[in-house]
């Protein structure tokens, strides 16, 4: 995973990462969740394409740039790709640093890529996704509290409360 700080806006080169402005976070989900709230202060973020990642840079209204590798991840890429907000390898691509620098710097430079992406983001912030949810007659939801430390559950908490006694979350215990 790289953010990208926006103060500078611009990549010189991802092997020179003492250089600043790429930062590396070395672990996916748990540590990666404490950044989640920083994203919002991020120019960009490169990262493997899961879903959960993609739709908290998409909710920081921020470019991506995906290196795919398996499972929904090339699929999450193309869809990035196509709706304008960033750029998606795929696992038969060979990506370089170059590729990846070229990628980075054409995104931060493409004033109507960071526009699409922050409407976006505003758009995802605003949603009432639960309350539409309830209205339909949807009165189940399911989380994954493996993931993220239990951040899911304290997000569909937040967003179910004023329908507490309307809905069900379930969750699943780990021994």
């Amino acid at each position: 995973y790289f953010m990208i700080r926006p103060m500078t806006r611009e990549v010189q080169s991802l092997e020179r990462v003492e250089d600043q402005p790429v930062r590396i976070i070395s672990r996916p989900s748990t540590l990666l969740e404490r950044y989640y709230t920083n994203l919002a202060r991020s120019a960009l973020l490169v990262h493997h394409g899961g879903i959960g990642t993609t739709a908290r840079a998409l909710q920081a209204g921020i470019p991506q740039v995906i290196r795919a590798q398996c499972y929904d991840q090339p699929d999450n890429g193309q869809r990035i790709e196509r709706l304008g907000l960033g750029k998606g390898f795929q696992p038969s691509d060979e990506v370089t640093a170059e590729a990846l620098t070229a990628a980075v710097g054409s995104l931060l430079a493409d004033p109507a890529v960071l526009c699409r992406a922050a409407a976006f983001g505003e758009k995802l912030r605003g949603s009432q996704a639960i309350a539409r949810a309830v209205d339909l007659g949807i009165n189940y939801f399911d989380t994954a509290p493996g993931y993220g430390e239990g951040a899911s559950e304290r997000m569909f908490g937040l967003g179910i409360k004023p329908f507490r006694n309307q809905v069900t979350l379930a969750t699943k215990l780990f021994a």
